[in-house]
């Protein structure tokens, strides 16, 4: 016999396959949903620890799930062996493309410093070798770009995304035991643990909704492992129509998911953005010009972020050997005396940089905004040419812009348009020193007028975390309404 029972919030959990004190994006989405009136459950992969690591965030339930990867570290150790030449102390082959250049320049610098036309043996010989060693790289990048291609015709992504195996064994059980009603799954690499709890929880008649939350264009990731991003490529393409709503970082990349995915609606947009009063309270904290020991009159350049290649930070570097008096700080994610870190500092001694480049460690996320104020630019430098930086807005630039600094970055479409737009700085090439160089001073230059821009109240208010958190409330309304349906365990109760 069916009794009567309280009709509460259904029950969201949310998990992500990383660490959430470093993803702002992460939290505030958990927070915003709980202060709708839901309860949140928020599941992360905590590497560090071997133990579940329980806590509460704004109301938020948190459960730190550790991970060990297993099976990720025998497939790179399998990928490795593949990998290898046939001994340690044999090659036939150059390592790599780079090292084949080179070795061509040798020989083109030798035979021009020839005074007849005759070549040596010598360098007859040494141009031989290096016609074989070229071959034999040319035959081995074929083979590894024909298994590529096989990839991005179909072949199953599981066999190459151990990874994923790993966090569908740690994920998926919680998913099950917690029961929830709504899934939210944020970026790709929980997709395949979400639909397949769905799945299992449909059978036993408890269906949850599955919110699936795309951080990044999968299609066009950049610079990574070939076959995991084909890998993941193919898991979202496979699993991600099987989500109930959807949501994503940009208006760019949601046009892109509706026709690559055929999703049944368009993902709502939710960008990653500062609270609107971030770093109102500009007397507390610590400050970037502070910890450096800057004169208020000097020039402050600033980069926030990871140390990356696809930054372009050598370049930018480079670049303030063109710019005198100029200082740049690299705030390095995750610190600044890893080893990334170490040869940006290398190479900025090499430059005769060092007074004028500085390395510094990051601040607890809700200090960044502060800290940056005292800069005079925000710069990012981020690679242009892959479709995911095209149409990506990092939450950096906008945390430069909260931070009320103009700013000089990529010719990336999505951040050099809104950039343009809002008149809050300048684009600049990020391969070439002199691009970057020649922005940054124009923006030095102009500060005020950038910085006017930058501070405008309409611009914070038209991309506030709080415009953010409405999307996310329609979203919400429209799949899990308030009230409706009652949760699981109530569910449970009524039978």
């Amino acid at each position: 016999m069916a009794v009567d029972v309280p009709v509460t919030a259904p029950h969201v959990v949310m998990a992500v396959a990383n660490p959430i004190v470093t993803d702002a994006r992460v939290r505030k989405t958990a927070a915003s949903v709980r202060a709708l009136g839901y309860k949140v459950t928020l599941l992360w992969a905590d590497n560090a620890s071997s133990v579940v690591t329980e806590g509460e965030m704004a109301g938020v339930r948190t459960l730190g799930l550790p991970v060990p990867y297993y099976l990720r570290t025998r497939s790179l150790a399998a990928m490795g062996q593949r990998a290898r030449p046939p001994s340690p102390w044999f090659r036939v082959g150059y390592r790599d493309a780079a090292q084949r250049r080179v070795k061509a320049a040798q020989l083109a610098a030798r035979r021009a410093r020839l005074n007849t036309d005759q070549e040596p043996a010598a360098l007859r010989f040494a141009a031989l070798v290096h016609r074989l060693r070229a071959k034999a790289l040319s035959v081995r990048l074929d083979r590894h770009q024909r298994r590529y291609e096989n990839w991005r015709r179909g072949l199953s992504w599981d066999r190459e995304l151990a990874i994923v195996a790993d966090l569908d064994g740690v994920f998926g059980p919680w998913f099950d035991k917690l029961e929830p009603d709504v899934l939210h799954m944020h970026d790709v690499h929980l997709l395949s643990a979400a639909v397949h709890a769905k799945r299992r929880l449909t059978a036993r008649g408890k269906p949850p909704i599955l919110i699936y939350d795309a951080h990044e264009y999968v299609r066009g990731m950049e610079g990574g492992n070939p076959f995991w991003e084909a890998g993941y490529a193919a898991m979202e393409r496979e699993l991600a129509p099987e989500a109930d709503a959807f949501i994503t970082v940009s208006e760019p990349i949601a046009d892109r998911l509706v026709t690559e995915l055929d999703l049944p609606t368009r993902p709502s947009v939710v960008l990653n953005t500062p609270y609107l009063q971030a770093g109102k309270d500009l007397e507390a904290g610590p400050d970037l010009r502070t910890s450096l020991g800057l004169a208020p009159d000097v020039p402050l350049v600033a980069y926030a972020g990871v140390l990356h290649a696809n930054r372009n930070l050598v370049p930018l570097i480079e670049a303030f050997g063109l710019l005198q008096g100029v200082h740049l700080a690299l705030v390095c994610v995750p610190n600044a005396h890893y080893s990334v870190a170490a040869g940006l500092g290398e190479h900025a001694a090499k430059l005769g940089l060092s007074d004028r480049v500085h390395l510094i460690d990051p601040v607890a996320p809700a200090q960044v905004v502060r800290f940056l104020s005292t800069a005079w630019v925000g710069v990012h430098p981020m690679a242009t040419g892959f479709p995911n930086h095209e149409m990506a807005l990092p939450n950096k630039l906008f945390d430069y812009l909260w931070a009320g600094l103009p700013v000089a970055v990529s010719q990336v479409k999505a951040m050099a348009d809104l950039v343009n737009s809002a008149g809050a700085g300048t684009t600049f090439n990020p391969e070439d020193p002199q691009s970057i160089a020649s922005a940054i001073k124009r923006v030095l230059e102009d500060r005020e007028q950038f910085a006017a821009a930058a501070r405008d109240p309409g611009l914070k208010a038209r991309f506030a975390w709080e415009a953010q958190a409405k999307k996310l409330a329609q979203l919400y309304a429209q799949v899990a309404p308030l009230g409706t349906p009652a949760s699981n365990a109530e569910r449970d109760l009524a039978q």
